[in-house]
């Protein structure tokens, strides 16, 4: 052992000699009261208590109302402290005094008064315990005030004002109360565990977490999205990951098949730079039993997969890979509003990912100049700017390369129009034309000649494209 840790221990033991009694031995008795109930044997008697952490502030909506425990975790380990008289900071080491006092079966200290012995911060740990355990009230009566954590519990959907039930694997429950703050679980949400304070409310044993970081979900919780994308030709393929371990004990315990079968998925994406081509399952060919068509609303697409396949939990690779079409270079984003991995069978969400954008550059990476022209309703080179219509020119090179860039327009008889952009870019480049020319008159229609000169200026290399624009009449 460390010298460090004898030497605390030691001083531990010092300062509970010397300033009084301790957790456990207040707490601690075999002997049942009425109800069923074990009341301590200090009742009505005052007592100092040192050292003790402060765990948990705020219960019942009093930042009076405390929990003080042992610095040894374990059985009879934590003390209800019943509107604090003086303040006492989270986490830190502390001498009480107050009365024993019964409250509805659970024992407190009453008047409590409190002296800083050090400021901390100090965690505790949580007493592993199961709710079987719990159901037995000579065990329970151990773990009163404690901090304690049951593993592998998923919410069953009784819902009431200050408490809601949660299920271990055997179906066995656990009232999970609001005594620190108030939680609305989702149907079917699970937990890796839940930690937080057991108290007695005279009838039930109730576990109450002292924030949502004492909920501890799978991890990782939310499906992984990959940060590059694959791009194979004009192809785009975006991959979501799901953690394939997650809840074996709920689907089968002798299997290892990761029991989701099915996905909803609203994703928002631009149809400027792509277009939606399919979607693929777990990297292998499966024929889904029920699949409902892609449903595409301008720049939105709702997918709904149902399948009889359960996805393996021991092959790599993404769950799910969506494939576009690649349109146009650029940087542009993908939103996903929402996306539920499920179990097809219970309808039961075993991971999820809502308000997540990510975003892809598809890059120009020929070595010539680039041009693309369209008008943004109609995405083709044909605009009319006698109704304050614009095209849109996109221009320049492949990225790390400084380059003098000319856009130029022209009529048909090689007569310069109008010259949009000169200057140095790095890059693609941007802009847009109102059909009017060097003098600011809108040009007669017809067809013109847009082109782009680059030239690279580290070697003097010159690259030139062009394409057409047409002005349309007055008339639509």
């Amino acid at each position: 052992m460390p010298k460090r840790v004898i030497i605390i221990f030691f001083l531990v033991v010092l300062l509970q000699t010397a300033f009084g009694q301790t957790i456990p031995v207040v707490q601690q008795t075999n002997e049942p009261g009425e109800d069923e109930t074990y009341p301590s044997t200090y009742v009505g008697q005052q007592v100092t208590i040192s050292p003790v952490t402060i765990g948990a502030k705020g219960f019942n909506g009093s930042e009076n109302n405390m929990f003080a425990f042992d610095l040894n975790p374990g059985e009879w380990s934590g003390i209800y402290l019943n509107n604090v008289e003086s303040s006492a900071n989270l986490g830190s080491w502390v001498t009480v005094t107050g009365t024993v006092h019964e409250n509805n079966g659970m024992t407190e200290l009453i008047d409590v008064t409190t002296t800083q012995v050090n400021a901390g911060p100090f965690t505790i740990d949580a007493n592993i315990v199961t709710i079987t355990q719990l159901q037995d009230k000579a065990i329970a009566e151990q773990y009163e005030s404690c901090f304690i954590e049951i593993k592998n519990l998923k919410y069953t959907e009784n819902n009431k004002d200050d408490y809601w039930l949660a299920a271990d694997v055997d179906n066995n429950m656990i009232r999970v109360g609001a005594g620190f703050f108030n939680y609305n679980p989702e149907n079917n949400e699970f937990w890796d565990s839940i930690r937080g304070i057991l108290t007695y409310d005279g009838s039930n044993f109730v576990i109450n977490p002292r924030n949502e970081q004492d909920l501890i979900t799978p991890h990782p919780r939310n499906i992984q999205i990959l940060t590059q994308f694959e791009k194979i030709g004009n192809k785009l393929y975006m991959h979501f990951n799901a953690d394939r371990e997650i809840l074996a004990s709920y689907t089968d315990a002798n299997t290892t098949d990761f029991a989701l079968n099915s996905f909803d998925l609203n994703l928002d994406f631009d149809q400027t730079y792509v277009s939606y081509n399919g979607f693929r399952v777990d990297e292998i060919d499966s024929t889904p039993s029920y699949s409902i068509n892609p449903e595409i609303d301008d720049n939105n697409i709702i997918l709904n997969y149902y399948s009889d396949d359960v996805f393996s939990s021991t092959e790599a690779g993404p769950t799910l890979t969506l494939i576009f079409d690649l349109k146009e270079y650029g940087n542009f984003s993908f939103k996903v509003n929402s996306l539920y991995f499920k179990d097809n069978k219970t309808d039961e969400i075993y991971q999820k990912l809502t308000d997540k954008t990510v975003f892809y550059n598809n890059v120009f990476t020929d070595k010539k100049a680039y041009l693309a022209i369209f008008n943004s309703n109609n995405e083709k080179n044909i605009f009319n700017p006698y109704h304050n219509e614009r095209i849109t020119i996109k221009y320049g090179f492949k990225p790390g390369f400084s380059t003098k860039t000319i856009v130029r327009i022209y009529d048909l008889k090689g007569r310069l129009v109008y010259t949009p952009v000169n200057k140095v870019v790095n890059g693609l480049g941007e802009c847009t034309w109102d059909g009017r020319d060097k003098n600011r008159e809108l040009v007669d229609i017809g067809t013109y000649i847009c082109q782009v000169e680059v030239v690279i200026r580290e070697t003097g290399d010159k690259y030139v494209t062009d394409q057409p624009i047409v002005v349309a009449g007055q008339l639509k």
